[in-house]
């Protein structure tokens, strides 16, 4: 093989101009596709596994706002309460609503105690005696004021004492117990 050879020369020429563009195209087009490819690989990457996260993190907050929906619907099946922070105050808020409606209402309060505290399952219940003088019809007015309340009081216990006397008074003993739950009832 002589370089002098026309044939030659034109072949290794060739073979160079065709080495030249290879290494042009790699230098220029492939090499940066690839480190582009590969920056996109590692993105990918990346953003899966931010995928994979936002989906656990998904599925804690439909379940935590699921079991919010479980909570409020047992909130809303659990008994009204007194709210107050003791016991006292429960059973002092009882008592200004029921003397408020008996001022009102042309209802005699003779007496008002505070009980012994009872217990309702693990609850404390607060209770109350009235005794009142008043007729059939406040009488019934007050039952009805009582059911009326949103706390969760109820009647106890309820005596009445009558005479046969026209237009006589009844002499009632109303004791209301009051559901309390230590530091009040929140509600959503």
């Amino acid at each position: 093989m002589r370089l002098n050879d026309k044939k030659m020369r034109r072949i290794l020429i060739g073979l160079g101009v065709i080495l030249l563009c290879v290494l042009v195209w790699w230098g220029i087009v492939y090499s940066p596709l690839k480190e582009k490819i590969s920056e996109s690989n590692i993105r990918l990457e990346q953003l899966t596994i931010d995928q994979h996260k936002l989906e656990k993190k998904l599925k804690k907050l439909t379940k935590a706002i699921r079991d919010k929906s479980k909570t409020s619907k047992k909130l809303k099946h659990l008994p009204r309460t007194v709210k107050a922070k003791t016991l006292e105050e429960a059973n002092a808020v009882i008592q200004a609503k029921m003397q408020s409606f008996f001022g009102k209402h042309d209802i005699q309060l003779s007496a008002y105690k505070e009980l012994t505290p009872g217990k309702w399952g693990s609850y404390q219940l607060g209770r109350v005696e009235f005794r009142v003088s008043c007729t059939e019809e406040k009488l019934a007015e007050l039952l009805e004021f009582v059911k009326r309340q949103e706390e969760g009081i109820r009647v106890d216990r309820l005596e009445i004492n009558s005479r046969m006397r026209k237009g006589s008074k009844l002499r009632v003993t109303l004791r209301l117990a009051s559901l309390f739950i230590r530091g009040g009832a929140k509600r959503m």
